[in-house]
């Protein structure tokens, strides 16, 4: 039972929360629609008619692109479905979105921190609120967060956590015998599951609250009662999703690594999230995976200790406090297919990874914060570190807000961080053709090719050549590009489009059948080899 005043006093913490919260995400109103949000928004056609649901829940996330991916996000597609017909394609209506989310995550950071520390530190008064404040203000500010709230494809992250995190405080709220809390519980993670596939580890994350903090222990046998939902949800979602993708992972990433570096990588990789998770400096849209060879060069030796020093301090917790343990395993756990490298796409780091994970962070912090709070002098020494950290926090995260509003700020900052990443180069690429600095863009793609050949960058790098009027030039990328993608009918296209500006109309007329072939309904395609067919002609009436 709460103290008298304790629920004004939650209520006023939880609307401060909210506000800080939107508050330090409100300058991303003002962002556009920034990388994957042109593809999965403005060139989607699954958002905009409802009678796409069946297929978006028999599909794999990008194949309204063609593509095949180890990703079954169906409700992804849903809740942009939602976004597109309340704002059209008005970008801060989704940016709206996911700042409500994520001020709703905040509330709930709140609201799970404090139970667990009522339930761990029973020393601690039923009414301290300050440490739960504390960590969800932290949580809210936190600037390695930018990635998923500023970034409009950040949404799959968001909407997960949300129903994950619904779900947990809900199995947490429920007595020891199956509830109808159980039952919400497993709704609520069922939809978790659909936003994102690393809502499947949230059983684990039940079995070690059970095995740990919850107050009162029950039989086995309720144990497992308790968990028969969640594992309904499980193979129901495993049903769904290998139906969707015709597998469990289909695609396997960096198939250059042989398994012992597959393991030798995830060191470095989990070293580098909990630096950053510490010190979130530095921060960055696509950080590049530089593979170790072997664990015994020295940065995999260093990230090993790393790793070793965590997995001690782990069991050092677990010895002095549950939950001071249990945020070391809320840190890990749903960091795990994070860390599972051949499942993951070229951009292997990912600083939304750690959305979740910061959780297990501001709940460690807020553990401190109960012991300091014990001291004399300790609540103002705590409220001022609180203060001092959340708004240096806020300020990261505002200002880390404004390299999102758009491609030209967005990839201009990271290709100054990743000079050696293919993918930067080429998005900033992009990013200069609406500005009409076509030289710049010609750079840019020619620093991609070099670093690592793509049918995507040979083709932009042509088209950027075209829009110059140089078709000699645009003739060589396009080569490559159908040598990298031979069934690439837009390149195909423009290849004998432009051979046959050349003069090279037979070479021409090649490539356009070819094209047309590809894409039998490309009005582009068709009308530039009726073009070939008249020059042929042409040239054949002015021969006799």
């Amino acid at each position: 039972m709460d103290a008298p005043g304790a629920s004004r006093t939650r209520l006023i913490m939880i609307a401060v929360i909210l506000l800080v919260a939107t508050a330090v995400y409100g300058n991303t109103l003002l962002n556009g629609f920034v990388y994957d949000d042109e593809h999965q928004i403005l060139n989607n056609p699954w958002i905009r008619d409802f009678g796409y649901l069946p297929h978006v829940f028999a599909s794999n996330v990008w194949e309204f692109m063609g593509n095949v991916t180890n990703y079954y996000r169906p409700l992804m597609h849903t809740i942009y479905m939602i976004e597109y017909h309340l704002f059209g394609l008005t970008p801060w209506g989704f940016h709206l979105v996911n700042i409500l989310l994520n001020s709703g995550i905040s509330v709930l950071v709140f609201l799970i921190v404090a139970r667990l520390l009522r339930q761990a530190v029973p020393s601690a008064s039923a009414s301290s609120l300050f440490p739960p404040f504390a960590a969800a203000l932290l949580f809210a500010t936190h600037p390695i967060h930018t990635e998923v709230v500023a970034w409009i494809a950040g949404v799959p992250e968001l909407a997960f956590t949300f129903f994950y995190l619904v779900s947990f405080y809900l199995f947490v709220l429920a007595e020891e015998r199956m509830t109808w809390r159980h039952v919400l519980s497993a709704g609520s993670f069922f939809l978790a599951t659909l936003c994102k596939e690393t809502a499947l580890t949230l059983p684990i994350i039940l079995i070690v609250y059970d095995l740990t903090l919850r107050p009162a222990k029950s039989s086995l046998r309720e144990c497992l009662r308790r968990y028969v939902p969640y594992v309904v949800v499980v193979v129901g979602y495993f049903i769904l999703r290998v139906n969707a993708l015709k597998g469990f992972a289909p695609v396997s990433a960096h198939k250059e690594l042989g398994n012992s570096q597959y393991v030798a990588n995830v060191f470095p990789v989990f070293a580098a999230y909990l630096e950053k998770l510490l010190v979130p400096v530095n921060l960055n849209s696509f950080h590049i995976l530089h593979p170790l060879r072997s664990i015994f060069e020295g940065r995999g030796l260093f990230a090993l200790a790393v790793t070793v020093a965590f997995v001690t301090a782990s069991g050092a917790a677990f010895r002095k406090s549950r939950v001071l343990f249990f945020g070391c395993v809320l840190i890990v756990v749903p960091l795990l297919p994070a860390l599972y490298i051949p499942g993951l796409g070229e951009n292997t780091f990912a600083e939304r990874y750690l959305y979740l994970p910061s959780l297990g962070f501001v709940l460690m912090a807020a553990w401190c914060i109960t012991l300091a709070v014990r001291n004399p002098g300790g609540v103002v020494a705590a409220a001022v570190t609180v203060v001092l950290v959340a708004g240096g926090y806020a300020t990261g995260t505002v200002f880390r807000n404004a390299v999102w509003r758009d491609n030209y700020a967005l990839w201009s900052d990271t290709v100054k961080k990743s000079p050696d990443g293919a993918v930067p180069h080429y998005n900033y690429g992009n990013s200069l053709i609406p500005l009409g600095r076509l030289d710049e863009a010609i750079e840019q793609y020619k620093i991609s090719i070099a670093i690592k050949p793509s049918a995507d960058a040979c083709y932009n790098l042509g088209r950027t050549y075209d829009r110059k009027g140089l078709p000699g030039q645009a003739v060589e990328q396009y080569r490559q590009a159908v040598a990298l993608r031979p069934d690439d009918a837009d390149s195909y296209n423009h290849l004998g489009f432009d051979y046959v500006l050349l003069g090279q109309v037979d070479e021409g007329i090649r490539n356009l059948e070819i094209a047309v072939s590809l894409k039998p309904f490309d009005q582009s395609a068709r009308g530039n080899l009726a073009y070939a067919y008249s020059m042929k002609a042409a040239s054949g009436r002015a021969a006799r």
